[in-house]
């Protein structure tokens, strides 16, 4: 499943569709992360092996500042392994609360991982590691 969400949350099962989307503004993270923790509910761990990965520009406007910490985690404990990626247009370092979130979590769960993939950064297969948190770094 796919959950495509701006300011309302859809889940899309067709990976064409999901790609294709035209969604609008006014983003809430919070209604994309209790539409994963809707979907994760369809799919008992004892049967599947669930991965969340998401990607967006965290930045957030319409979402209680208190809901999300709660959200994230709840998606964390429901995942097998979190992925979140920043993709955004600017250049400037992120540090939304969004941001600040999933760093906390990528410090403190090996199975989270963060990365900001700025505008200046080149974008080579490498960036896989870092997204699965296999790199050198980690090992050391």
């Amino acid at each position: 499943s796919f959950i495509a969400f701006d300011g309302s949350a859809h889940e899309v099962n067709d990976p064409e569709e999901f790609f294709r989307l035209q969604l609008g503004g006014g983003t809430s993270y919070a209604k994309g992360l209790a539409k994963t923790v809707e979907v994760q509910a369809k799919y008992p761990e004892s049967l599947y092996d669930r991965y969340v990965v998401l990607a967006g520009d965290m930045e957030d406007f319409d979402s209680p500042e208190e809901d999300l910490p709660g959200l994230f985690d709840q998606v964390r404990r429901g995942s097998q392994f979190f992925a979140s990626v920043r993709m955004a247009y600017r250049a400037e370092p992120a540090r939304t609360r969004i941001d600040d979130i999933l760093r906390r979590l990528h410090e403190e769960d090996p199975f989270v991982s963060y990365v900001d993939l700025a505008p200046e950064n080149h974008y080579e297969p490498l960036i896989l590691r870092r997204i699965f948190r296999n790199d050198e770094e980690k090992k050391k």
